[in-house]
């Protein structure tokens, strides 16, 4: 096949050769056919869980449907899904600002409201007594999640929860391997694949410290490392291809889980605001 498909072209390749495919390909097909708007957001080792087959199999198959591999198949899945999602907002309403903002306010209530709905309040509450218990929360990410772990730490700060993070790989690297008995470890990173976070969880994990991970994905590679998963839903994106999928869920999550640690402590929290509000006034005008 010269090219990769669309969406419904790979579902009509799928019924016209289905009977002449192995085993392992009719797996795959079976689960690509009744959850194709899915495929965008598994990774391949779910993937290769749901089906039973090998991750290498799931390779074959992607390059087999014309795609240069699983990932290139999912970015032209995920295209071709939000092409027909975009098909709510035409191209003439999109393209002027209250389309814009209509369509911006859906994407990012859509994403908030589908991760508060299935986020695991369990592994959230196991999280905040980690937290509120700890002597310092070294906070692991990198890319754009960089910013978002930014402002986390200087809220837990705040209400007097040590927290430290990194713009600088080698120092990342360095928090890890001085973290010390008492300490936890909080990474996060959408994809999950961060070669970076990854390497400084490896340091984590071989101290046998505790370790809360936040992905968008339930089998992303930095799960495999966690003691608490916090797992987003981000699937909406604003613009064609998913490359451009809002942040504003993964500070939701982050404002949820600041909430509930302010909670934990309400009275001492509040003198601790007062406090610092008192000092930072000596900056404002």
């Amino acid at each position: 096949m010269d090219s990769p498909m669309s969406s419904s072209d790979l579902l009509l390749h799928i019924k016209k050769n289905y009977s002449g495919w192995s085993l392992v390909e009719q797996r795959l097909a079976d689960y690509i056919s009744s959850s194709i708007g899915e495929i965008p957001d598994k990774t391949v080792t779910e993937l290769s869980d749901i089906c039973d087959v090998s991750e290498a199999s799931i390779i074959r198959f992607s390059k087999k449907m014309g795609y240069k591999g699983f990932h290139h198949m999912k970015i032209e899945l995920a295209r071709s899904v939000n092409s027909q999602i975009s098909s709510e907002f035409p191209e003439e309403v999109s393209n002027t600002l209250q389309g814009l903002v209509e369509r911006s306010y859906k994407t990012s209530i859509t994403n908030i409201k589908n991760t508060y709905d299935h986020i695991d309040m369990n592994q959230l509450e196991q999280a905040v007594t980690l937290i509120t218990r700890c002597n310092q929360v070294n906070i692991f990410a990198a890319g754009n999640s960089l910013p978002i772990c930014h402002d986390f730490v200087y809220r837990l700060g705040r209400i007097g929860i040590r927290a430290v993070t990194s713009d600088l790989p080698e120092k990342t690297l360095l928090l890890a391997q001085n973290m010390q008995k008492g300490d936890i470890a909080l990474a996060f990173s959408h994809s999950g694949d961060s070669i970076l976070v990854n390497e400084a969880l490896k340091i984590v994990f071989s101290k046998k410290l505790p370790i809360i991970c936040m992905s968008n994905f339930v089998k992303s590679p930095i799960m495999k490392w966690a003691d608490i998963s916090i797992v987003t839903s981000v699937h909406n994106s604003m613009f064609e291809g998913g490359q451009y999928l809002t942040r504003l869920t993964e500070y939701a999550v982050f404002d949820l889980l600041f909430y509930m640690l302010f909670y934990a402590r309400k009275d001492k929290n509040l003198d601790m605001i007062s406090q610092t509000e008192s000092a930072q006034s000596l900056y404002s005008l």
